[in-house]
């Protein structure tokens, strides 16, 4: 009985170690680009290009390019899966009063 109460605990211990490994959560700490604070503009020249490595590509406010630059570079990258497809080129312009990424072929749409 000594020898069987440890060798059953251990056993036991074992078990539950090895089938309740779960995965770490994924957490998405993204910033979201569509508050004013990040897509507000005036006119083009409010907006820049931010090339995110796990999406398409975003247009914000060029106040806030350093950061965004920063985020998507240095605390974003290394969670990326490694097949990540090659982004399209892309343009920073002003629509409605938010910063959007266009396509180089895009055309806006005319009003009529």
């Amino acid at each position: 009985m000594r020898f069987a109460l440890p060798v059953v605990f251990l056993i036991l211990l074992t078990a539950v170690i090895v089938f309740s490994h779960e995965g770490a959560p994924v957490i998405d700490d993204a910033p979201d680009l569509s508050l004013p604070v990040y897509s507000a503009c005036a006119a083009d020249a409010d907006c820049g290009f931010v090339a995110r490595p796990c999406a398409s590509p975003a247009a914000v406010r060029k106040d806030r390019l350093k950061e965004l630059r920063y985020y998507y570079q240095s605390v974003r990258r290394p969670v990326c899966p490694a097949e990540t497809p090659p982004q399209e080129a892309a343009k920073a312009v002003c629509i409605e009063n938010r910063c959007t990424a266009r396509a180089e072929g895009d055309r806006p749409e005319e009003t009529k």
